[in-house]
Order: C-alpha cells, then sequence, then structure tokens
C-alpha cells in the first residue's frame, strides 16, 4: 500500500507575489489505498521555486500523482516544469503562480474535486490541467503578456471537466485560451468565464449550463468561441463595455440569454436559433452573415441594432423588456420575416414614445414578411388623442422592397383592441405595390377610440333608468 504526500505550506512569505488572494483550495485526492502523510512548506530554500526542496519539509519537492499538497500562508512560483499531483490546498492569502512552460494537472486517477478560494495565475506558455469538477468560488487567471506562439491555458485533459463554485476565471490574452484533448468537453456550470481570448481551440466541447456566464468584457478586445465539435448555451452569453464577442462557423441552438449591450458585439457566423431571450440593449450589435431564428418560447427585444436575416416565430419586442419597459426603435438591417406564431409587442407610453422597428436595408432585392398577431399595450395610464399616429412599423428612405402579408388580428383597416381592453386603433398599411401579394413599407396606428370602463357605464346606465323611471312618475 502506497502513501500520499500531503504538503502543508506554511512559514515566511514569498519573495514573488503578483496577486493577492485569500483562499485556495484544489481538490481532496487518494483513494482508499493512500493514507496521507502532512508535508510543510517552509520556505526555506534560497528562492521562491515550487522545485527546490530546501523549501520543503521534507525536503522533497511534490511532483507526483501520489502527492497531496496543502498550503497554509505561502505562495510558490512554479517555474519550468511539469507537476501532476492529486490535490491541493491553499490558504490564508494562497496564490498559486504559473510561469515559463509549466503544466500543473490535477488529471491523475485519484482526483476528485478541485476547490479554488484563492487565485490560481497561469502565465505565458503554461497550462492548467484539469478532469473531474472544478470547484472554483475564487479566480483563475489565464495570463498572455507576450503573444505570438505562446499560450496560458486551461486545458480538459481527459474525458469531462466541470467549472463550477460561482468564481470568475479571466482570460487576457489573444492566447488565453480553454481547449481540451480530443474528444474532451467543459461543463461550465455555476461559474464566468470572462475577458478576451479563445474558448474551445482544439476538439473542446462546450456546454454552457444553467447559471454559466461567457463574457466579453474587453474594451476593444475579442472573445472567440471556436466549438466545432459542439457548443450549447442553457446560461448567458454576453459582451459588454465595449468587448466582441464571435461566435464562429458552427450552427448554435440556445435556450439561454444573449446578451449585448451599449458600445459591444456579439457577432455570429452561422444559423443560430434561441428558445429565450436575445437583449440588444441601446448601442449594441448583433451582427451575422447568417440567420437569427426566435423560436416560439424567444423573445428578440431592444433599442440597438441587428445585422442580419431574422425570422421570428416567437416574440418581437422593440424597446427594452429588460431594462425597465424602455420604448423606442429596434434597429434592423435587413427586411424580418415575422411567422405564423409570432406575436409583434408593441407599448405605447406617450404619442412621441413608444415602440417601433425601422428596416434600414433600402436598395436590396430581399423582400420581408408579416404574419402572426400584433399586440398593443398602453403605458402608465395613456389615452391617446384621437389624431395621434403611431408608426410601428417602417423602413429608412426609399427602395422597392419592403413587406409582403399583414398581421392575422389587424388587417389593413380593421381596429385592435389594446391588451388591457382600454382602447381600440385602426391599423394601417402603406402599400407600393398590389396584386396578390401586395407590398408594404410601413404600418401605422391611427385613429384611437377609448373605451369607457364597466364602472362609468353602470353609472350611465343608472342614471338612464332613473330618468325613465322619473319620467314615467310623471306621467
Amino acid at each position: 500500500m502506497c502513501k500520499a504526500q500531503q504538503i502543508l505550506l506554511c512559514g515566511k512569505k514569498p519573495r514573488f507575489h503578483l496577486f493577492l488572494g485569500a483562499f485556495l483550495l484544489i481538490g481532496l485526492g487518494g483513494t482508499a489505498s493512500l493514507q496521507a502523510q502532512t508535508t510543510t512548506w517552509t520556505g526555506n530554500g534560497a528562492d521562491d521555486n515550487w522545485f527546490t526542496n530546501a523549501n520543503w519539509n521534507p525536503s522533497v519537492a511534490p511532483i507526483l500523482t501520489t502527492s497531496s499538497v496543502t498550503m497554509n500562508t505561502a505562495s510558490p512560483t512554479i517555474l519550468n516544469g511539469s507537476i501532476n499531483i492529486n490535490s491541493l490546498t491553499t490558504s490564508t492569502g494562497g496564490v498559486l503562480q504559473f510561469n515559463s512552460s509549466t503544466n500543473l494537472d490535477f488529471g491523475g486517477a485519484a482526483i476528485t474535486t478541485l476547490n479554488n478560494v484563492g487565485v490560481i495565475a497561469v502565465g505565458n506558455q503554461c497550462r492548467l490541467e484539469l478532469s473531474g469538477t472544478a470547484n472554483n468560488s475564487g479566480s483563475i487567471a489565464l495570463n498572455d503578456t507576450v503573444g505570438g506562439a505562446s499560450s496560458s491555458a486551461l486545458f480538459v485533459e481527459a474525458g469531462s471537466a466541470t467549472l463550477t463554485g460561482g468564481g470568475i476565471a479571466t482570460m487576457s490574452g489573444t492566447n488565453a485560451l480553454v481547449h481540451g484533448n480530443g474528444g474532451t468537453s467543459l461543463f461550465i456550470a455555476n461559474q464566468t468565464i470572462q475577458g478576451h481570448g479563445q474558448i474551445g481551440a482544439g476538439t473542446l466541447r462546450i456546454y454552457n449550463q444553467a447559471g454559466g456566464i461567457i463574457h466579453a468584457n474587453s474594451s476593444g478586445k475579442t472573445l472567440t468561441i471556436s466549438t466545432p465539435y459542439g457548443f450549447s448555451n442553457d446560461g448567458i452569453i454576453r459582451a459588454s463595455n465595449g468587448g466582441r464577442l464571435v461566435l464562429e462557423d458552427f450552427e448554435i441552438v440556445t435556450g439561454g440569454s444573449v446578451e449585448v449591450l451599449a458600445g459591444s458585439e456579439i457577432m455570429r457566423s452561422a444559423y443560430f436559433t434561441s428558445a429565450a431571450l436575445v437583449h440588444v440593449a441601446a448601442g449594441g450589435l448583433l451582427s451575422s452573415n447568417s440567420v437569427l431564428q426566435i423560436d416560439p418560447t424567444g423573445t428578440l427585444t431592444g433599442l440597438g441594432t441587428v445585422d442580419g436575416d431574422v425570422f421570428v416565430n416567437g416574440t418581437l419586442a422593440p424597446g427594452d423588456v429588460v431594462l425597465g419597459n424602455l420604448t423606442g426603435t429596434l434597429n434592423l438591417k435587413e427586411y424580418p420575416r415575422l411567422q405564423s406564431n409570432s406575436v409583434f409587442e408593441v407599448q405605447i407610453g406617450s404619442a412621441a414614445d413608444f415602440d417601433r422597428i425601422v428596416v434600414h436595408n433600402l436598395f436590396g432585392s430581399q423582400l420581408g414578411s408579416i404574419s402572426g398577431t400584433l399586440d398593443i399595450e398602453l403605458l402608465n395610464g395613456f389615452n391617446p388623442d384621437s389624431s395621434d399616429i403611431f408608426e410601428i412599423l417602417s423602413r429608412s428612405g426609399g427602395g422597392n422592397t419592403g413587406f409582403t402579408g399583414q398581421f392575422s388580428n389587424a388587417m389593413s383597416g380593421q381596429t385592435i383592441m389594446t391588451s388591457d381592453e382600454r382602447g381600440q386603433f385602426k391599423v394601417n398599411y402603406e402599400f407600393v405595390s398590389s396584386g396578390s401579394s401586395p407590398i408594404s413599407t410601413r404600418v401605422w396606428l391611427s385613429n384611437f377610440q377609448a373605451i369607457p370602463e364597466p364602472g362609468w357605464s353602470a353609472v350611465l346606465m343608472a342614471g338612464m333608468l332613473l330618468a325613465i323611471s322619473f319620467r314615467r312618475q310623471r306621467v
């Protein structure tokens, strides 16, 4: 029966210290056949190097799969080497810094869990190798500072790995990578991966689960998701702070949210199907050279710009229902196709403050289509005048393109009741061609007629009955 090492790091504070952390706990290694032995980090060597035997008691640096390492107060630096251990625990200022072509492998047969509450900093040409579950409630930093052929990587060695724990993994550099061996998978559970770099290099499959966030938030820089072997999103993918998120050439079906905030962009290169929320805030850009499909349970909303084909079989809600029912304009660069199950939701807050779609494809040959239903909601007790006009769907400028079809519940010249039944509008289409499939260029609402509330109707009726009764008594 072999004995595992358990190394306890304490003693003098190391001279090499790039990050501050409070607590780092990595894994519970070992099997039933292993007995743990405590080993202490003393820092009595001439440097802070992990591989210096004099820094340990007993004087043997832990590098084998039978090692279980605990670090209490000190933070050694790993330089130029490869370490394969079962577990690592660091507390009280625990920071582990990788520099210069180092691999730290937690893929040994006995590894079960990685728990990080402090900081793991992975430098140039270094990688943190994982399999199993990684509970990261602290931070993992992938720091690529030199570029070129070097990389700073989080690497799935075999099978699958799960990132959870509510922590953050920050990528900083073009060659900051999250990748893995052939046939491996990474499950992003309760975890955020942010910054700029590349996720999915190699043949790694990515599953962004509920509670997982992939966030491009480095101003002026790009976070790329490149997973031709598979990517799914049931969490959140987001671009903010001037960051750019690129989804490369693979079809995506997402049951999670897609968020593009002010000054940021999400660019997709292939067919993208959403069964949940797609939110493009004011100043945000969602661009593509392919199709964005909104499924029946999905919603496209916002005050930003969508560039690319949009097929809507769910809800199209211009304005911003995420940031507090803000009314306004959602700009489209291509004519949308509103399909039979679609709902076009329009909120009206005042004569000058209402939801609308403006299409900016002026001279192309493509036509959009109108189908599904129209839903109108009046906000904050607003009652329009009969002379108010609300242009809810239009194109910017001239051209010969437009829309075919009409809303099933709001044909040209018909009236439509508001969702709260406070009034009704006349629905108008401007047609630029006739025939069996006439083309329209805009849709607007007019001639609002308020409907008295049931309480007032009852009062009026009671008054009429009283007047009739009074007349009969006089007769």
